[in-house]
């Protein structure tokens, strides 16, 4: 799936795998929220409704660029630089086509992202 996710009014194309947990995030497109800085590493918001993550692994190292979901919180997370967030795991749910890690580390602390699906 592609999608298209606004930041700061600028459009940004990623790239979202077919399969449940992913499909269930597109249900609740499009999403327009307020994400705030988190950790010097990544955006998140928490999403309305949470999303079944079963069928995927987690892990403890993000990179950046990359979408992420946390079922602890029901945070959805774009990172803008790679770590290790041990103890806690997340479950990638994509990726940026392009770089946007400059635009999120310049951001402030908070931004409205904006997120939805496109054929």
């Amino acid at each position: 799936m592609r999608a298209i996710i606004t930041i700061n009014g600028r459009e940004y194309a990623a790239t979202l795998p077919d399969n449940d947990t992913v499909r269930q995030l597109a249900a609740q497109f499009p999403i327009n929220e307020t994400f705030q800085k988190s950790g010097n590493h990544e955006f998140f918001c928490k999403l309305k409704k949470g999303v079944d993550v079963s069928e995927l692994s987690g892990t403890s190292d993000i990179h950046k660029n990359g979408i992420y979901y946390f079922e602890g919180w029901r945070a959805l997370s774009f990172v803008y630089r790679d770590m290790n967030i041990s103890p806690y795991k997340v479950v990638l749910l994509g990726n940026f086509n392009d770089d946007v890690c400059p635009v999120l580390e310049a951001a402030e602390v908070d931004v409205t992202i904006g997120m939805e699906a496109v054929e």
